[in-house]
């Protein structure tokens, strides 16, 4: 009798355990399922028409129109985008996965920069808007891993995901345009010519052994040759400039390459301040900075053996 009434309070507790055990999985998790977001982010890149980012009070705008991006400069005027910067972007935000949840209030969202302070993100698919998100500070674990603090512009919490950067997002219209000036394979160019004003041009040629020949006459300093090429392989504007450009061309820099259309670099110069531009990127215009004009308008002098 007694062994019975024991097997009958185990049976009746394993039910009970096992009631009590459907009940959190059904009904327990059910404030988890409804508040958590399995997915913050899905966007069809080939369908995105325009991207607003907006920082610290700043603002920019990305439209795709025809096929291919533009940027809203702040004067209203749309410039060419570099479609591969913006397509690349749009990329980034659909790795955009949820980890923890790290804030569920209003108040705590100054701690993770998700609020006026973050950067916030939205794309639009004609005028429908497929994602508004904030993307806050970002933080490390381990030696490798980082993670992003990120929250849905409607909603209150904040999640954390994992190796993703944020940062890489800006209101620098620059960041989406080609900079471009000169992209070349050092062991094609041919020769290269250096059209200055005053009878200050020059050129080099190289000849069937690999030497370069200064104006056909003498031999150039191999060294300071190989230091200027390599300047060549890939070299980029920085700050773009946008006025329009009322001087004519006071320098110009031809570079033969085998097999390959002549790349133009033209100089101008006016006030003191030198433009460039490129015939690899026609439409940008480019301040020239100290360091671009030491790379890109050299003298005859500097291809002198011990030159500068």
């Amino acid at each position: 009798m007694f062994k019975k009434l024991t097997t009958g309070k185990l049976l009746v507790a394993l039910l009970a355990l096992g009631l009590v055990y459907f009940g959190l999985q059904f009904f327990g998790n059910k404030k988890r399922s409804s508040s958590f977001r399995e997915v913050l982010v899905d966007i069809d890149t080939a369908k995105s028409t325009k991207v607003v980012i907006t920082k610290s009070g700043e603002e920019l705008k990305l439209l795709k129109e025809e096929g291919d991006w533009l940027v809203e400069l702040d004067n209203g005027k749309k410039v060419e985008a570099l479609n591969s910067s913006v397509i690349r972007s749009l990329e980034s935000l659909n790795t955009i996965k949820p980890g923890r949840v790290a804030a569920k209030k209003e108040e705590k969202w100054k701690d993770y920069s998700v609020d006026s302070s973050g950067t916030r993100i939205q794309v639009f698919e004609d005028e429908k808007k497929a994602l508004d998100i904030v993307l806050g500070r970002f933080g490390v674990k381990g030696q490798r891993q980082f993670y992003t603090f990120v929250r849905l512009w409607e909603d209150d919490e904040v999640y954390t995901s994992d190796n993703f950067m944020g940062a890489s997002f800006s209101t620098e219209s620059g960041n989406y345009r080609d900079k471009t000036l000169v992209k070349a394979v050092k062991d094609s160019i041919q020769q290269i010519d250096f059209v200055y004003p005053n009878d200050s041009s020059f050129n080099l040629v190289k000849s069937e052994s690999g030497t370069w020949i200064l104006d056909g006459e003498e031999p150039a300093d191999s060294a300071q040759i190989a230091t200027f090429l390599n300047g060549l392989r890939v070299l980029n504007g920085q700050s773009f400039k946008d006025e329009e450009i009322s001087t004519s061309v006071d320098f110009e820099i031809k570079i033969y390459q085998t097999g390959k259309d002549i790349i133009s670099v033209d100089g101008y110069e006016n006030n003191g301040e030198i433009t460039v531009n490129s015939s690899l990127n026609e439409k940008s215009f480019f301040v020239a900075d100290q360091n671009l004009k030491e790379k890109l308008f050299k003298g005859k002098r500097y291809f002198l053996e011990g030159g500068s």
